[in-house]
Formats: structure tokens, C-alpha cells, sequence
């Protein structure tokens, strides 16, 4: 009986400690700024402003961590971290304002996209920035009026946008500024 009650309080830790590892997201890398096929080969290395990457009509390029045009917008929060992204919405400033009232954060907003009115879904944006600092990511600061990030203009600037209409995601636009 000790030996049966042993390995069962052995199974439960076992799961227990296994289940605390689920929903860990590797943490925002230089790589996540490239552009790579499906089958993980890179494909174009930094995109800067000039030549900004986009995904839009390239149907075998993908981020990173596999997320392509035609994905379902959950599919971000699958993958991303997303503690340092905004949403832009594609209405009025005061509509906007109240939309962020509404979703406090990106997790929040495409948990409930499926039920939000269709004049709140046409196009979004999902904007994730960073600044590049001896090759470490530090997330960017936004303007909460407008929603964009603010630019170090003494180090790299990094973005990536999901451009959602409804639940899919139609475009993603990667840019690696240096200064």
C-alpha cells in the first residue's frame, strides 16, 4: 500500500512539474526580425525601412516561429510573447481610445475578436517594438495617443506588424532600423 500511495504522489509531481513548464514562450529574439520559409531556412535577414519585409503574397514565408499570412490571429498569441505589443485600430482617435479601454491587453483583444462588432475588426494592427542595445531587445515605449512606438534614434529599432482583418492575419511587415 506505501508503494502504491509512493508512485502515485510521484505521478502527481511529475505532473505538476511538467504542467508548470507549459505556456513558457522563448522571450523576443534578433531572429524573430528575419524572414524564413517553412521550412525554417532563412530567406531575408533584417528587412530595414528601406526594404521592409513583407509576408503578403509570399504563401511558403513565415516569422521565426512559423506564423504566416492565412493564420488565424490566435495563432500570434500561440507563439509571441505579447507584453509589449498594442493594438491599432482602424477607426477614429476616439474610437480607438475606447477599444483600449475595452482590451486591456493584445491577449485580451484576440480572445475576443470572434465577438467583436465587425466595424472594430476591419483592419488592426498588432505592432510589437523593440530598440536594439549591445544585442539585447529592449521593448519600446509607446505614445498612448497614437499608439506608435517612440524611435531611439541612437540605437536599432526593431518592428513587427500583424495586420489582422476579422480573425486572419492578411499581412506581416518586419523592419530592422539602424540608426
Amino acid at each position: 500500500m506505501k508503494k502504491i500511495i509512493c508512485m502515485l504522489l510521484a505521478c502527481v509531481l511529475c505532473v505538476t512539474a511538467l504542467g508548470g513548464c507549459q505556456g513558457q514562450k522563448e522571450p523576443w529574439s534578433l531572429e524573430d526580425f528575419s524572414l524564413y520559409d517553412q521550412e525554417g531556412n532563412l530567406v531575408e535577414e533584417f528587412p530595414n525601412y528601406e526594404n521592409i519585409g513583407n509576408l503578403v503574397g509570399k504563401e511558403n514565408w513565415c516569422t521565426k516561429r512559423g506564423v504566416k499570412w492565412g493564420d488565424p490571429a490566435s495563432k500570434i498569441m500561440e507563439e509571441y510573447p505579447l507584453e509589449n505589443a498594442v493594438v491599432r485600430y482602424d477607426v477614429e482617435r476616439e474610437k480607438s481610445v475606447e477599444l483600449h479601454e475595452k482590451y486591456n491587453t493584445v491577449e485580451e483583444f484576440i480572445k475576443d475578436i470572434k465577438n467583436a462588432p465587425t466595424s472594430e475588426r476591419s483592419v488592426t494592427q498588432i505592432v510589437i517594438a523593440f530598440t536594439e542595445q549591445d544585442g539585447k531587445l529592449i521593448p519600446a515605449e509607446y505614445n498612448e495617443k497614437v499608439f506608435e512606438p517612440y524611435r531611439d534614434k541612437e540605437n536599432a529599432f526593431l518592428e513587427m506588424i500583424f495586420w489582422l482583418e476579422g480573425e486572419t492575419i492578411k499581412m506581416i511587415t518586419v523592419a530592422y532600423d539602424k540608426p
